[in-house]
């Protein structure tokens, strides 16, 4: 029962951050047509936003998900010992 508290919890977490970060673009979505006429940079600015909800979504489901957090600090923990035994590697020649 816990458990299906924190993973309902997570799901609308991330549902809240794709709602937050895609509302600018939708408005603006929805502007083009109500208007009849694109600005020149809707693509760019519709593109960025998508760009910023993806990055946004990737970074609230790293911190969320303990499986993934875990993986990224095991990964760090691994190629900080491979970065200290490399410099232990090389020995100078006189």
């Amino acid at each position: 029962m816990k458990r299906d508290v924190i993973t309902i919890k997570r799901i609308i977490l991330l549902v809240i951050v794709l709602l937050a970060t895609s509302s600018a673009a939708i408005i603006l979505w929805l502007l083009m047509f109500v208007e009849k006429r694109m600005h020149p940079l809707s693509y760019r600015l519709l593109c960025f936003m998508v760009v910023v909800g993806l990055l946004t979504c990737s970074i609230t489901l790293l911190t969320v998900s303990p499986q993934l957090r875990g993986a990224i600090e095991l990964t760090a923990h691994h190629r900080k010992r491979q970065h200290s035994n490399n410099g232990a590697d090389y020995v100078q020649v006189k």
